[in-house]
């Protein structure tokens, strides 16, 4: 914070260059003629197998967990690649056994490391989740989670809803089915009723047609005498 406070304000070394020194200009990471000569020796003493492995382009991370709770409790590690590919990682508590306060479990991948999220499942006594993830993230509030189910009761219960259209869907076929059946009685009557009055017709007709044939056979009346007055 001082030197970035401090930045803007001119330096005496500046103004005097004489001042400057070795460590004005040194960088510790870069490669000098003794790191060189120190890789090498390193690399004869290594076997052909541990050089095969040097070759490899896998992605080596350490991962590092902190106790803050103190409650010495199983790691469960969820660990999440830039392919899509996910691992869960599953430590038992013995990995607390030589540091209770820090642990640290390392894993190789072929992939490119995307997040690690810790406890994904709530599997242990984890009072405060916002530190188990990373990248970090936080975790929602109570309120969040309150104004979320609230909105989600606003909305409905699905599956009371999918019940009342179910409902209503079944009442309406038993509605339709007795309109048909209805239907169908009226129908039947009205044939009934039309096969009655052709019946009461052709007896009717029959009726008349006896009584036709009866006038026809009966004899005709003599006509009445002349007396001459």
């Amino acid at each position: 914070l001082s030197e970035l406070r401090n930045k803007s304000l001119p330096k005496r070394v500046d103004q005097i260059p004489e001042l400057k020194d070795f460590y004005n200009q040194y960088d510790e990471l870069e490669v000098t003629p003794e790191s060189r000569k120190a890789y090498q020796r390193m690399l004869e003493k290594l076997s052909d197998e541990e050089r095969e492995l040097l070759q490899h382009a896998d992605n080596y991370y350490t991962v590092t967990i902190k106790n803050i709770g103190g409650l010495v409790m199983p790691v469960i590690l969820k660990v999440l690649f830039e392919d899509g590919s996910e691992r869960m990682i599953r430590l038992p508590a013995e990995i607390w056994v030589k540091n209770n306060q820090i642990a640290r479990t390392s894993f190789a991948s072929a992939s490119p490391l995307r997040s690690i999220e810790l406890d994904p499942h709530r599997e242990t006594a984890d009072a405060n989740r916002d530190n188990n993830y990373f990248p970090p993230r936080l975790e929602p509030s109570r309120f969040q989670i309150y104004k979320a189910n609230e909105s989600r009761r606003e909305a409905g219960n699905p599956m009371r809803e999918a019940r009342k259209r179910e409902e209503e869907a079944r009442k309406r076929e038993e509605e339709a089915g007795k309109r048909e059946e209805e239907a169908g009685k009226q129908e039947e009557g009205a044939q009934q009723s039309d096969e009655k009055t052709s019946q009461r017709e052709e007896g009717k007709q029959k009726v008349d047609g006896r009584a036709a044939q009866r006038s026809a056979k009966r004899p005709a009346a003599a006509p009445a005498a002349d007396d001459g007055n």
